[in-house]
């Protein structure tokens, strides 16, 4: 079952990151460390197992990103997709490409809902 909570830890060319998200009835949302929050949407292809979809990171102002990126004196968005195996929630680390740039990222399960 994929639906639950979620740790997520994260690390790029600048630091490093931290946050929650929540994965339900093919939608996603969270928030991190830094005042982002996070919305998408996913669904499960059946045929390789794996989640698909995208997810928006909307920044608050003022924040370095872990990419190196910056916000500036206004939020800013960005798209992200979204392709992870069956057992992404096992704490393994996996690279991720993000508009602005690469990071890895470790997804726990917390628990089920």
């Amino acid at each position: 079952m994929i639906d639950g909570f979620y740790s997520i830890f994260f690390t790029g060319v600048s630091g490093q990151g931290f946050g929650v998200i929540v994965l339900k009835d093919g939608i996603l949302v969270g928030a991190d460390n830094t005042g982002g929050s996070y919305d998408g949407h996913y669904t499960v292809n059946n045929e390789k197992q794996f989640l698909i979809g995208e997810v928006v990171l909307n920044a608050p102002p003022g924040i370095q990103l872990v990419t190196g990126a910056a916000t500036g004196s206004e939020p800013a968005s960005w798209v992200m997709p979204l392709s992870l195996p069956p057992d992404f929630g096992n704490g393994r680390a996996f690279p991720m490409k993000t508009p602005t740039g690469p990071i890895n990222i470790i997804f726990r399960k917390l628990r089920d809902i």
